[in-house]
Parts: structure tokens; C-alpha cells; sequence
């Protein structure tokens, strides 16, 4: 996995600003991309991040302000996932408790990360916000 960052940083294909992750899932990825000087953003997957970037995600794909590569991985992913109220707001959860959800997770978290202002990701990691709420439980 870190080849293929190197090749990307050698090669400026894209201009990376940060990598959000969840330091339960990958902390010795996040040190070895650091080594290689890539902004690693820690956003643990607290039920207060989950909502913050499953929102961010959702009103996305709902105002038709992202566009996707045509990918069976996303596809399934996304399909594989509903939005779900609960005291603290929405969140992505899985249909099934079979099916991978990793990859629409991963996208919410980067889509978050390149929607907001580095001052608002401080507030929300300390729970102090997380968005508006879409209007009545729905599948993605």
C-alpha cells in the first residue's frame, strides 16, 4: 500500500491535502504515510465523527455535488449501507451484518475531510457538532 502512495507522490497525480483515518484501524499505516510526508488526520469512528461525516456523505449524494468513477467496489458499498437516526443523529450503519460497509465509510470520512475547515473538524472530533439532519431514515 505505501508503494502505490509513493508512486502518487512522486508522480503529483493528485494534490493529496490530508488522509483521514481511524487510528483504531490503521495506526502503523497513518506513521509509515507521515514518514513519507502526507498530513495524517486521526477521526475515530465515535458515534459523534460517524455521524458528522455519514451526514456530510449524504447530503452530498443527495444534492448531487459529488460524482463517482463507475466502480462495482462503491457501488456495492454504498448499497450495502442505510442511514439511521438515533438520539445523537444520523449515521451510516449496515444493512446486513455480512456485508462490508469499509469503502462507504472511507468515502463519507474523505468527503468530510475535503468538505470542511480545519476549525470545524476540531469542534466536531470533540462533540461539539454534527450537521443537519436528513429527513426520515433512508437507504443510500
Amino acid at each position: 500500500m505505501i508503494e502505490s502512495f509513493r508512486w502518487i507522490i512522486k508522480f503529483e497525480i493528485y494534490d493529496i491535502q490530508s488522509l483521514y483515518f481511524d487510528p483504531y484501524q490503521a495506526i502503523q499505516l497513518a506513521q509509515d504515510l507521515k514518514k513519507e510526508k502526507i498530513n495524517m488526520v486521526e477521526l475515530p469512528q465515535t458515534q459523534s465523527n460517524c455521524i458528522a461525516f455519514s451526514q456530510c456523505l449524504f447530503d452530498l449524494i443527495r444534492g448531487k455535488n459529488i460524482g463517482f468513477y463507475q466502480s462495482e467496489e462503491v457501488r456495492l458499498s454504498l448499497i450495502n449501507c442505510k442511514v439511521v437516526y438515533s438520539s445523537r443523529g444520523w449515521r451510516i450503519v449496515k444493512k446486513s451484518g455480512t456485508k462490508k460497509i469499509d469503502l462507504a465509510v472511507a468515502l463519507a470520512m474523505a468527503s468530510y475531510g475535503a468538505v470542511i475547515a480545519p476549525e470545524e473538524l476540531e469542534s466536531i472530533i470533540e462533540g461539539r457538532g454534527v450537521g443537519k439532519r436528513p429527513s426520515a431514515e433512508q437507504d443510500w
